[in-house]
């Protein structure tokens, strides 16, 4: 059997996941990111009785760095888990997506709802907007917002903010369509690629994708658990992936 193709024991070990996740942070983006980083929704300063109290805050799936992510992809995912069981109503909770450029001045907002109750638990967000399209080059700020009982926007939400950079990528294997490949020799090889090259985004949507689809396969489950570890949320280790959406195609 080539060794290529032998199942890797440690999984992501085979990746050498250590040295290849050392590589997923960026130099610092031209955003300045030391002022306003919150990977972790923090206790919020008004009314905080709004969201019901939880164990594990809302929290964006990123490396615990204050810098830019990258990604090769106009819309790439974006992961949170939600610690709440939301519904489509929206005056129980209200999600809002703002996306802004360089100079925090606004690109794209969005205020939405999901389709249907979900969670609590570990979900993407995808924009759809030609607004929202990310240009090769160019840094971007982000808010994913949680506003509860509160469909007015009068008080404090769960948010958590960050920064993206997209990227202008040459290998062939990147799309604007990052998933698992059927052959769990490609996904190893996927992964490697995207890992490489310090391709957050991808990287994570094609790890979370495969677990979700084969949650019972030791391969996807000791690389999630791996790469939750190295980016310090091991804590999420058992959360369950509950959904994937679109935005804005989701009900308003």
């Amino acid at each position: 059997m080539n060794s290529k193709h032998r199942p890797c024991r440690a999984f992501l070990g085979c990746l050498l996941l250590a040295s290849v996740l050392s590589t997923l942070y960026l130099p610092p983006a031209p955003v300045e990111a030391q002022s306003w980083w919150q990977r972790i929704t923090a206790p919020v300063r008004k009314n905080p009785d709004l969201c019901p109290p939880v164990p594990t805050p809302l929290t964006a799936l990123v490396p615990n760095r204050n810098q830019a992510t990258l990604t090769g992809a106009s819309y790439p995912s974006f992961w949170f888990y939600v610690p709440y069981r939301i519904t489509p109503d929206a005056t129980e909770f209200t999600l809002k997506f703002v996306l802004q450029d360089d100079s925090f001045r606004d690109i794209y907002t969005v205020d939405f709802s999901v389709p249907e109750a979900v969670g609590p638990g570990i979900l993407s967000l995808q924009l759809s907007s030609e607004k929202a399209a990310l240009a090769v080059g160019k840094s971007y700020h982000w808010y994913f917002l949680i506003y509860c009982n509160d469909q007015q926007q009068v008080y404090e939400p769960a948010f958590v903010e960050g920064a993206i950079q997209r990227g202008e990528l040459s290998q062939p294997r990147f799309d604007e369509n990052a998933g698992s490949p059927s052959d769990p020799n490609q996904f190893q090889d996927q992964l490697q690629v995207y890992a490489e090259s310090n391709v957050w985004h991808e990287f994570f949507d094609t790890l979370a994708l495969e677990l979700w689809t084969n949650p019972n396969q030791p391969g996807p489950r000791e690389g999630w658990s791996q790469t939750l570890e190295a980016i310090e949320l091991e804590n999420l280790e058992q959360k369950p992936i509950v959904g994937r959406y679109v935005v804005p195609d989701l009900r308003e």
